[in-house]
């Protein structure tokens, strides 16, 4: 299971892998056998297991900077924020000063270097939290007559809170790559960014321009 398949369905996948697991247990419990074995589909969720810091993602590529925003809110909040600062800053290409501007400026804020790439994070953050309040609390299986309807309730809140993810994500993944999201009608008044401002991304195209020489 990759990482991140898509801009959503992550928080589904981790559910579905915790439903498999105790859907297994509970298998095994009936049939009075020892809770040894793992099938395929609960095995995958140990690709979610470890905490990985925030620079194993490459900012160059699309899957690479969602997998970078969904393991800063998911899994580090706003404790990550000083290394997710970091590990932009040392991805951008020069000039790293002007590209984090712009960033920030694109939500109509103002800050210098990696002050405005906190900003930039930060506001990620918080309008996560608003946009994911408004979801009901997973509810309490006691409450429910059977462990199949309650799973189809708890499937359907985490596939909205998916879905809250994938929009508001895919805003600041553009502006994270020098794009305007569709909320962004112009770019700052600093001008246009070139599109994919990274230092990696670069560096694989003159390498492949000098072996094409």
């Amino acid at each position: 299971m990759s990482v991140l398949k898509s801009s959503n369905g992550i928080l589904l996948d981790q559910y579905e892998c915790a439903v498999a697991k105790y859907e297994l247990l509970k298998e095994q419990l009936q049939e009075k056998k020892e809770p040894d074995q793992t099938p395929e589909s609960a095995s995958e969720c140990d690709a979610f297991q470890p905490l990985q810091p925030l620079s194993v993602h490459q900012l160059s590529s699309q899957t690479g900077r969602f997998a970078f925003l969904w393991s800063l809110y998911e899994e580090y909040h706003y404790s990550g924020l000083m290394a997710a600062t970091a590990h932009i800053w040392n991805s951008l290409e020069s000039p790293k000063t002007s590209r984090a501007e712009a960033m920030a400026a694109k939500l109509g804020m103002r800050g210098k270097g990696k002050t405005a790439l906190r900003k930039f994070l930060k506001q990620f953050i918080d309008t996560l939290d608003e946009a994911m309040s408004v979801i009901p609390n997973i509810p309490d299986l006691s409450s429910y007559p059977d462990f199949e309807r309650w799973n189809e309730d708890c499937k359907a809140i985490f596939q909205q809170m998916d879905s809250v993810f994938g929009t508001h994500a895919s805003k600041f993944e553009a502006i994270l790559n020098g794009e305007n999201p569709p909320s962004v009608e112009t770019a700052s008044e600093m001008g246009a960014l070139i599109i994919g401002p990274w230092a990696e991304a670069l560096r694989r195209k003159t390498s492949e321009g000098v072996q094409k020489d």
